[in-house]
């Protein structure tokens, strides 16, 4: 969903982990009551299409999290050999470009022997598994910084999306925003082990997947944005909602102007390709990932086609923030 054509978003800083819960077994000869732990494993979401379509999405359970860590440790030293142990011969890279490239090591250290320093800094990281295939994607929100031997210097923000398969990464998918002075002075909140929110209001807090309503929720905004109408879509939103754009300004969408967003536009294709539903414990704040393609065909010609990568903040059953990082549509090659 994008209000205007060049919106995109400040970072959303989304992390979580499993949680575990004790279980009281009673033993058949005492009949007294013992605490075992079990992890309970909550599944959700949906992948809306692809070789994955149908299938819906669980907290990772395996070590890829502590591979992701080495490679963003190994990245930081500049150490090819160190990340290509977690990595498969060639990497699948959709970069944010649109460009698709095969990236392998040999291509990593020529891209390392141009910096001279890099600093990747991480404010979240969310570890999923498809369901009943040996997969898991780690999304893996991101400041970078590299500093180049001529002198240039390259700062963004990035949410990228890393997929293991059968224990090695395989692929990465990059969209990206802006990083301004705001942004760029937060400090990365702790170290990841598992997943959490680093920064900002719920840092420390864990998260799970959501059993609420959220998905019903969500696919009914997304309907509605595609009948391109704004009451439909605010009977699920707060009167006011807060958009984050990666320009660092903040803009606040009301019914009235989406309304006039829409009354601009001939038409609009929302496509959704994977969604996440999230909720922060102990709070009544729920988060839906969704990885779309958008169309925007302008009454003025200024039509666009993209990728979306974006997080809608449910409070108390109404939307209040959309958060948004963008890439251009791969490329043909």
């Amino acid at each position: 969903m994008k209000y205007y054509i060049s919106l995109f978003t400040m970072a959303a800083f989304v992390m979580f982990i499993v949680s575990c819960q004790s279980n009281e077994n009673q033993s058949e000869d005492d009949q007294s009551e013992t605490e075992e732990d079990s992890v309970q494993v909550h599944t959700g979401g949906m992948i809306l299409g692809g070789e994955y379509g149908g299938k819906e999405f669980a907290i990772a359970q395996g070590n890829e999290i502590d591979k992701m860590m080495d490679v963003i440790k190994s990245y930081n030293e500049m150490d090819v050999e160190k990340i290509w142990k977690n990595s498969a011969d060639s990497v699948s890279v959709l970069s944010f470009d649109g460009t698709k490239t095969k990236l392998t090591k040999e291509e990593m250290t020529g891209y390392f022997s141009s910096l001279d320093s890099v600093n990747w800094v991480i404010d979240a990281m969310v570890p999923l598994e498809i369901v009943g295939e040996d997969v898991v994607k780690i999304i893996v929100l991101t400041r970078e910084k590299a500093y180049m031997k001529n002198g240039e210097a390259m700062k963004m923000r990035l949410v990228e999306e890393f997929t293991f398969e059968d224990g090695v990464m395989a692929g990465v998918r990059q969209w990206t925003a802006d990083l301004n002075e705001e942004i760029e002075a937060i400090p990365s909140y702790g170290n990841p082990d598992g997943a959490m929110i680093f920064t900002g209001d719920h840092k420390g807090k864990e998260m799970m997947i959501a059993k609420g309503n959220e998905m019903d929720q969500m696919m009914k905004i997304i309907d509605d944005f595609n009948d391109m109408d704004a009451a439909a879509i605010w009977e699920n939103s707060a009167d006011t909602v807060t958009m984050y754009a990666a320009d660092g300004n903040v803009r606040k969408l009301t019914e009235d102007s989406m309304k006039g967003f829409f009354d601009s536009a001939d038409s609009v294709d929302w496509a959704v390709s994977e969604i996440i539903p999230l909720e922060v414990e102990d709070t009544s704040i729920k988060k839906v990932i969704i990885d779309s393609y958008e169309t925007i065909n302008s009454k003025e010609g200024d039509d666009s086609y993209i990728r979306l990568f974006e997080v809608f903040t449910f409070k108390d059953g109404k939307l209040v923030t959309i958060s948004q990082w963008t890439a251009e549509v791969e490329k043909e090659m």
